[in-house]
């Protein structure tokens, strides 16, 4: 990445990452089955992690070092737990890059 941004003549280079995480626990089984699925009894749980370095091109001293964690919980139904779960990671990172953005 340092060879490819020195080609470019940049002086700094920025990396990142975004991971996220989900999983679901159905609290109420039967009531599942007795609603066909209808009734919000599911839990989706949703972690996201971001972090970014700054880097020199030239001498790959690293200027920062950034790193922020989110953790959120929904409760919704059987047929929209993973658009909700999708949704909700989704908004995490967003949020996430843009206070690590003001931060800098």
């Amino acid at each position: 990445m340092r060879e490819a941004a020195a080609r470019l003549k940049a002086d700094m280079v920025l990396l990142y990452t975004l991971d996220t995480s989900f999983h679901d626990i159905d609290n109420a089984v039967t009531l599942s089955v007795l609603t066909l699925g209808i009734a919000p009894v599911k839990t989706v749980y949703v972690h996201v992690n971001a972090s970014a370095l700054i880097i020199d091109t030239r001498t790959g001293f690293i200027y920062g070092a950034l790193e922020a964690n989110e953790k959120r919980d929904l409760l919704t139904n059987a047929w929209e737990s993973e658009e909700s779960a999708d949704r909700a990671a989704a908004r995490r990172r967003e949020g996430r890059v843009q206070e690590s953005g003001r931060r800098v």
